[in-house]
């Protein structure tokens, strides 16, 4: 069975400028089964994407500060120095990373940048702006118990752990003050404060504020932590590439091809992001007046046809219509499928033996290369690429 990799982002010295990493992240990874890899610092959002293309989960490591800009406030005297580095890098991979709903595990600075990030704020100094008698900053060694939080019942820490009392350690002056709305509690702290976090529509989306990196061997809830992780990032979202969808030729639209677009590795998967991208502006204009969105492959032939060969390859061929027109479909490898025949309703086309649709024919008319330029852009759109 194939191994997860799992990519770890590095921590920063900024005295020493230099990037290094914890053996506590490795080893928790390695041991849950998963093979960690430590992010490069840098990136244009071109590579992020690629990079995220060849990995099965995200371990956002602690560190420095989050700066306060994220959260849309300004530092005060008590805040640490930020990492402009950290915060640019992970500020850009965190919304790659919810899209392609990728299993994401946040660790003590990693919890308090997904809710500055997501629209939370956080306390920049607890001993000053929220004194209490529990010590969040306990000091070493970090593998014994700091103090106690309470699970929320029922929550996948809970679940994860059966129980909803947990002993952990601590070593963070920052923590969550309002919760990001797209993120729920799975664990308070004695003194209330949120220490466990998750977002309830995505495949294993967990901040934890402690440091179970820290506790592997002294912890039994260290390890299962870990494992709960790496378990999520070897699964993959249930698909069923074998049911049959709405247009012609697709149980044969299964040709894979490197796109460089996240999730569309066949036809199938263009296809079911194309639903959301078809629109009256990227219909025929002739046809424009009739189209509806329970409708959308109306006047779409075209261009899909000519998309799906940008990126797939092979031919378009066309059914021979009245009037004059033609209707485009795709043929790979001897397979003819059409991406936009339920526009067609019950009426039966003919696929065989129709001629082959060249792209400077078709592309010669304007209003046809206008409406290609739109669904290609509706398309980037639709995957945040843009």
């Amino acid at each position: 069975m194939k191994r997860p990799v799992i990519g770890i982002l590095p921590l920063y010295d900024m005295e020493m400028d230099s990037y290094w990493m914890l053996p506590g992240y490795l080893r928790g990874v390695e041991e849950a089964g998963g093979i960690p890899m430590i992010l490069p610092p840098r990136g244009d959002k071109a590579a992020l994407r690629e990079l995220l293309d060849r990995l099965d989960g995200l371990l956002f490591t602690g560190g420095q500060d989050v700066d306060p800009a994220i959260y849309e406030q300004e530092p005060t005297e008590r805040c640490g120095r930020p990492c402009v580095e950290r915060d640019r890098l992970e500020t850009a991979l965190l919304p790659l990373a919810l899209e392609r709903d990728l299993p994401v595990l946040g660790i003590c600075r990693g919890i308090q940048l997904f809710n500055g990030a997501l629209g939370g704020t956080l306390w920049q100094d607890l001993p000053t702006e929220r004194p209490t008698d529990t010590a969040h900053r306990m000091e070493p060694p970090y593998d014994r118990v700091g103090h106690w939080v309470n699970l929320t019942p029922d929550g996948p820490l809970a679940r994860l752990l059966g129980t909803e009392r947990l002993g952990v350690n601590s070593h963070h002056h920052q923590a969550i003050k309002e919760l990001a709305p797209c993120l729920r509690e799975m664990a308070r702290s004695e003194d209330g404060l949120i220490e466990a976090v998750y977002a309830p529509d995505k495949r294993f989306f967990w901040g934890i504020q402690w440091h179970p990196e820290m506790s592997l061997e002294t912890s039994p809830a260290s390890p299962r932590i870990f494992q709960a992780f790496v378990e999520a990032c070897g699964s993959r979202p249930e698909t069923n590439d074998s049911e049959p969808l709405g247009f012609y030729g697709s149980e044969k639209a299964i040709m894979t091809a490197e796109t460089g677009l996240p999730g569309i590795h066949t036809p199938r998967d263009l296809y079911r992001v194309l639903l959301h991208c078809w629109s009256a502006e990227t219909c025929a204009s002739r046809m424009r007046p009739h189209w509806t969105p329970e409708n959308p492959t109306l006047g779409q032939c075209s261009i899909t046809a000519f998309l799906v060969q940008d990126l797939f390859g092979g031919e378009v061929c066309g059914v021979p219509l009245k009037g004059g027109f033609y209707h485009c479909y795709n043929v790979i490898d001897g397979c003819a499928f059409d991406l936009t025949s339920e526009q067609f309703g019950d009426e039966i086309l003919n696929y065989e033996n129709n001629p082959e649709q060249y792209r400077a024919q078709h592309f010669s008319i304007p209003e046809k290369r206008e409406r290609y330029a739109k669904l290609w852009a509706a398309l980037i759109r639709y995957l945040r690429l843009g």
